[in-house]
């Protein structure tokens, strides 16, 4: 509610043509060409074409190394404690941060209906919050990432807080997961990393990973 009373009262308008000439003026029009994605984003023609497909498995590596596996220091700058990339969902406007990534690793929960004994399979988990977060609530959880450095972080911060039992964070390619029958599946924030082509594939791979009954859970939150 406070967020949609925030939308109502936000106004966007242009300046005055006059003001955006001398903004333009001001930066350059050299400066307002859009800064070139990396390599690792945008690769040319033939590399393209003597690797396959823009999201194949090695481009995909390349891609979560050139951002994710910078430095854990530097994201724990970033992040803070939590060290959750996708958005939080405040619980009310005072939250805090960790507040606020709790709760919506809550919803995530509430939202596949987990118990303690289920098992759940987090694709894309970054640094494997939300697998702690339903390990700490008696669920079995396996989060898989293309980044060493998370995987590296989110195993050591599993074993700090004694979820070994029930956690695990893996570092590959989330469709080399060969375990099946789980209860959930969650997905926070990584289709932006598929590819709209690959959304089919995606989901059905996704869906071979769920016993009979099984949720899937797709939260688009970045």
């Amino acid at each position: 509610p406070s967020s949609m009373r925030l939308g109502r009262a936000l106004h966007f308008r242009l300046p005055p043509a006059r003001v955006l000439a001398n903004i333009v003026r001001s930066i350059g029009v050299e400066h307002l060409k859009p800064i070139a994605p990396p390599p690792q984003e945008a690769l040319p023609r033939w590399r393209r074409i003597a690797k396959g497909l823009r999201h194949s498995r090695t481009r995909d590596a390349e891609a979560i190394h050139y951002h994710y596996d910078v430095s854990n220091t530097f994201y724990e700058w970033v992040l803070g404690p939590s060290m959750t990339y996708t958005c939080a969902c405040y619980p009310r406007p005072d939250a805090t941060l960790e507040e606020a990534q709790e709760n919506k690793h809550r919803l995530v929960f509430e939202k596949l209906r987990l118990k303690p004994g289920d098992r759940l399979l987090d694709v894309g988990c970054g640094w494997g919050g939300m697998v702690r977060y339903a390990a700490r609530h008696g669920v079995k959880a396996v989060g898989v990432t293309l980044s060493k450095e998370q995987a590296v972080w989110g195993q050591n911060k599993i074993a700090d807080e004694g979820l070994t039992d029930l956690a695990e964070v893996r570092h590959g390619d989330y469709r080399d997961v060969s375990q099946s029958g789980f209860d959930a599946v969650s997905s926070i924030g990584l289709t932006e990393h598929i590819g709209v082509a690959n959304y089919p594939a995606y989901f059905r791979f996704l869906k071979s990973k769920l016993r009979t009954g099984g949720l899937l859970l797709n939260h688009c939150i970045t």
